[in-house]
Parts: structure tokens; C-alpha cells; sequence
């Protein structure tokens, strides 16, 4: 549910696991980045007034750390890995000094299109 203009930015972070832990090893002094696992990202920009379905498909994430872990999405557990690991919501307000002002609700991952 967006109020219009300036509602705020969702970006949805998704991790796999690539050393086979079943855990993210992340970096404290860089930001807590993830030290051996991929980390793929989408963003959505809430600019609309109302409610309003999307759909996030898999294949538009990007791969937000290239060169650590093996940059391919691989969710499932298999040959030891955890698969997906762990799934963020990270809200941006739209301005330096203000706060978000959105909603979401049924969230669901699919591997279909737009």
C-alpha cells in the first residue's frame, strides 16, 4: 500500500548458502556484507497511491556482492548447502530525515515473469 510520491523504497535481499555452513558469515567492520555467500537484491520504489500487487520474479534480482560465493542463485539444499538462507526487508525512507510510509502484505517468492 503506497501514500503517493516519496512513500519510500523496499529492497528485498535474499541469501545462499556457498560454503556449505548452512549460515552468512558476514563482516562486522564492512557493514555486515556476507564473506562467502551471494547476496542477490531487488528494489521497488513505492511512488503509487493505494494498494497494487507485484510481482518480484527471481530472475530480476541482481547479484548485490559479484566475486564471493559462486554468483549463481542456488536456493535449494542440496550437495550440503542450506540453499536460501535468509530472506530480508530492508525499508528506505524517502528522504534523508523522514520515515517510510508504505505497507506490505502477502509476501510470496515465484519463478514466474512479471
Amino acid at each position: 500500500f503506497g501514500n503517493g510520491p516519496g512513500s519510500g523504497t523496499l529492497k528485498v535481499e535474499l541469501y545462499d548458502d556457498d560454503n556449505g555452513n548452512w549460515q552468512v558469515e558476514q563482516d562486522p567492520a564492512k557493514s555486515y556484507v556476507p564473506i562467502y555467500d551471494d547476496k542477490f537484491v531487488y528494489e521497488i520504489k513505492v511512488d503509487w497511491s493505494g494498494w497494487k500487487r507485484l510481482a518480484l520474479p527471481l530472475a530480476d534480482f541482481i547479484d548485490d556482492n559479484p566475486a564471493v560465493g559462486d554468483d549463481v542463485w542456488n536456493p535449494s539444499q542440496t550437495s550440503g548447502s542450506g540453499g536460501l538462507l535468509q530472506l530480508q526487508f530492508v525499508c528506505i525512507a524517502g528522504t534523508d530525515k523522514g520515515g517510510v510510509n508504505f505497507n506490505a502484505d502477502n509476501v510470496m517468492l515465484t519463478t514466474g515473469s512479471k
